[in-house]
This record gives structure tokens, sequence and C-alpha cells, in this order.
């Protein structure tokens, strides 16, 4: 059976939709592989053999070292950490040169009207015959403007001139022709005041001999970057639950047996959040990377201007685990290899955890984790093929790897952003208005517009059959928010997501009636 497409204005819907996909927990999801004490494996310099460190699982089961453990965190078990480090161990080989791959430090790329126009032109590919989603967006519809205007208060007074607006219907409709032809899938919702008021998706989640799913906003699939913005609302609220101003250090509430090196003492909350640091390495969020990093010390000179690290955010995984209160900073058992295992799976327990109970529960969000199910969304190549299943994500807690769907992304943006559930509508204005765990803001006719990419790519650069994830949120004016996934690259050359969006939506602004 093939997907379908519906297309949703404020009043018409067009196209029949998939009914919402159901989840496994993530406990279902990742079931526990057995221990092994060892593995020998070829060492790739020398042709000599090096054996790979014990588990975790092996290394606890020492009665002292569990002990220790157990008496150094709270909020979680040591069967916690026992399944977030089996998650951590299942994590690709490759996973760290992978990461260095994922260049979504993109700055302002700029995708041009005749980029997006050559967009358009592509027809899509290998897609069934005779389904709605081969049906086009219905002609472009009447620019509806408000009617209704503030009423002056006295004769002297003059109503407060209308603002610049988006042209949904217009917006919907030009980034369906840019995308239906040069991406594998995809779906978007736009809300206002929390209500839904377009809706496009567009063809495989998963292709017939991967699953059969077609897209709709409930489908979910590895947010990449996008988990940033997660990670922020949780530092923003947990900064708020104890009290601590974003512009104080994170020094105190590091591990204790990490070397802190030139200038890390001044390094902030808020630097972490916007990228300002001074820490330099995009690539990874390894937790013995990260400890390196915080060594070796950054620029006296902070913050600096913004400078896209993925260790920023990783790092905040880490302190929603101590400042939390989940773990004891002076856990120390000894052995550097040790330590930094135990450190990075109760980590990535804590902050599951926090962000369970503390950001998604409040916006009624379940079972969300960071690996897939039978219907989760996986990637392609933008003109079909075999898909990329990229695995359990959970190495990456922090900075990305959350799988949620369209509606989940918004359900989350709009609770932090009006309801006062996670933290306080002004709270939340200050930190979106200072950009934490966003890429930046578009000037526009109508106002800012707060955006947040993801990208999750197969291989480096754009090789013929790239394969890859892409998502985006969008925070507007008029209580107006975005998401979007797509499932593969834009085009043959890669096209940048977030440019052709930013582009549709600047073109789509529409000037007031006179």
């Amino acid at each position: 059976m093939a997907p379908y497409k519906i297309v949703c204005g404020t009043v018409l819907c067009f196209g029949s939709a998939i009914g919402a996909a159901s989840f496994v927990s993530a406990e279902e999801e990742q079931q526990a592989r057995p221990v092994q004490s060892q593995r020998v494996v070829p060492a790739r310099a020398t042709g000599m053999t090096q054996i790979d460190p014990p588990s975790l699982q092996l290394q606890l089961s020492e009665a002292a070292t569990r002990s220790k453990v157990d008496a150094s965190i709270s909020g979680i078990s040591v069967n916690d950490v026992l399944a977030a480090a089996a998650q951590i161990e299942r994590a690709p080989r490759d996973a760290a040169s992978r990461e260095r791959q994922e260049q979504e430090s993109a700055g302002q790329r700029a995708v041009s009207r005749a980029q997006i126009a050559a967009l358009s032109r592509l027809r899509p590919i290998d897609r069934a015959t005779a389904s709605p989603e081969n049906v086009l967006p219905p002609v472009r519809a009447q620019i509806q403007r408000r009617t209704t205007r503030p009423t002056p208060s006295g004769n002297d007074q003059l109503a407060a001139p209308p603002q610049p607006s988006l042209d949904v219907a217009g917006f919907g409709q030009d980034l369906h022709q840019a995308l239906s032809g040069s991406v594998q899938g995809y779906t978007m919702r736009l809300r206002r005041n929390g209500q839904n008021i377009y809706t496009l998706q567009w063809n495989w989640a998963r292709r017939p001999g991967d699953g059969q799913r077609g897209w709709n906003p409930d489908r979910r699939m590895n947010i990449a970057s996008v988990s940033k913005f997660i990670t922020a609302v949780a530092m923003v609220d947990l900064l708020d639950r104890r009290n601590i101003d974003p512009d104080t250090p994170i020094a105190q509430w590091l591990p204790a047996y990490w070397t802190r090196g030139a200038n890390v003492d001044d390094i902030t909350f808020e630097m972490l959040m916007t990228h300002s640091s001074g820490l330099a390495n995009s690539g990874s969020t390894d937790f013995a990377t990260m400890r390196q990093l915080v060594a070796g010390g950054v620029t006296s000179n902070l913050p600096t201007s913004f400078n896209y690290e993925n260790t920023n955010f990783g790092l905040q995984r880490i302190l929603i685990a101590t400042v939390g209160g989940y773990v004891g900073r002076n856990l120390n058992l000894g052995p550097v290899g040790l330590n930094d295992s135990v450190w990075n799976a109760a980590t990535t327990a804590a902050y599951r955890d926090y962000v369970e109970k503390n950001v998604f529960a409040p916006a009624g969000v379940t079972n969300a984790g960071f690996g897939k199910s039978a219907n989760t969304a996986i990637a392609y190549a933008f003109n079909g093929g075999s898909g990329w299943n990229s695995g359990n994500l959970s190495w990456r807690a922090g900075s990305g790897g959350w799988h949620l769907s369209v509606d989940e992304i918004l359900d989350v943006a709009a609770t932090y952003r009006y309801t006062g559930k996670i933290v306080s509508q002004g709270e939340a204005a200050s930190a979106i208005a200072n950009r934490y765990g966003f890429d930046g803001r578009w000037a526009t006719t109508m106002g800012f517009v707060y955006h947040k990419n993801g990208s999750w790519r197969e291989q480096a650069d754009c090789p013929v059959g790239q394969r890859q994830e892409q998502s985006l949120l969008l925070l507007l004016p008029d209580n107006m928010e975005m998401a979007l996934l797509v499932n593969s690259p834009v085009g043959p050359n890669c096209t940048f997501l977030r440019g052709v969006v930013q582009q549709i939506l600047l073109d789509n602004i529409v000037a007031p009636d006179s």
C-alpha cells in the first residue's frame, strides 16, 4: 500500500492521512545483548592483535566497585547505568569518524531562487503511479490576510498598522513543489497558537523493501541536532529550579577527576548553550574526547563569537547529571578508562531521565528514545535505493540522537513557549531571545524567526548515493512554529535544507493591505 500525502490549509484538507504510527518502548526496541568478557580484534596499524576493554557490566560485577557507584548516584540505579552502557557499547565502531562527517556547522549558507527552481523541476522518482501521493497540491490559494484590526481607544488615536504576515498556503505549496521531486520523503507541520494550520506529508519513511511505512506527522525519525533544542530546554529548566544564573561558570559541576585547562573556569552555562565557549572540536561528543578538550583549555577571550561545536551540548548532558543531583562530581573509581565508562553511562541515563520527566512529560511525549523501531523512518538517497539504519545514538546524548516526530517536536516547543509547564513564559521568551539551543535567527519583516537544524549523514560531503536524515525547527512570530523531517539529501547536490526553507519563507511574507 502506498503512503498518502495530505495538504491542509485553514479550511480544506486534500488527500488521505495515514493513521498515527504505533511506537514500541525504548526497552522493547533495545534488548540487552549477551555479555562478553573480551573480544580480540585485529589492530589496524600494526597487524598485531588488541583486546577490547571488558564491558561495563563485567566491571561493575565486582561488589566494591558497584557499591561505590551506587553510593554516588541518585534518581537512577546501577541497572539504569548498565542499560545505558549496553546501548552505548553497541554503537558502530566508526561512530566517531561518522560524527565528524555530520557537517551541520552550516552557518548561514544561502540557497538561491534559481537553486529552488532547479529542485522544483526534478520529478518524483520510483513512486507508485496510482496513489494520492502523486497528486500535486491544489492551485495556489488566495493570500489570506487578517480582516480584524485593533480598535482605536479614542478619536484621536489611530489603530496600530497591520503587520506583514506569512502566506501560509503559498509557503506550503512552494515548499512541496521544491521537495516533492528532490527528496525521498518528508513531513512538515505548521501551527499557530498550538493549532495545526498546514500539513504536508510525502512518500516513504520506509520504502516497501524496508517495512513500507509512509510519512505522517506522527512518524518518528532521528532528529539529529534538533536534539540540542531539547537539551537547552532541559538546561534552562534545571537552572531555573536550582536558582542558578546562566552566566554562572560550570567548573564546580564538572567531574572532579577531570583536569581543567586554561580559562575553562571562565566557561558559563550560557556559553555552552550559545556555542561561544571556545571549545573546539565540532565532531565529537565522545566522553574521553570531551575530557581531553577541557584539559586542553580555551582562549582567554570569552565568550567567543558563535562557533558551532557539538561538545558544548555533550557537556550539558554531564552537567544536567551533576547539577541535577544524579551523579556526585567526586565519583572516582581510579582508572581513567573505568571512570570514563561509568560517567558516560551514568550521565546518559541521568540526562534521559531528566528530559523525560521535565521536558517530555509536560508536553505529553512518551516513550521517546535514541533507537529505532520497525515504525521509525530511516535514511535514503534522494532518489530511493536501499535504506540506512543509523542505529542507536545514545552515545550522542545531549548533542543529538533523540528520535521524535514532527508533532512531538512541536508539542515540546509550544509547551515551552506558551504554557508555563516547563518554565515561565517570560523565562522561555528570554532563553529563546538569547538563542539558547538555536543556530541563530533570521530578521524578517514580520519579526525574528529562530531556527535549529539537524543533519546525520552516512558519508562525508555528497557522494552519489549519500543517505541522510534531516530535521528543522522554526519558531516564528504570530505564535507560529514549524517542524520538518526529511529522510534523504535534497536533490543530487545535497542542497542545504534550511536554506531552501529560508528562501521560500522569505518569498511568502506578504505586505498588509494598504
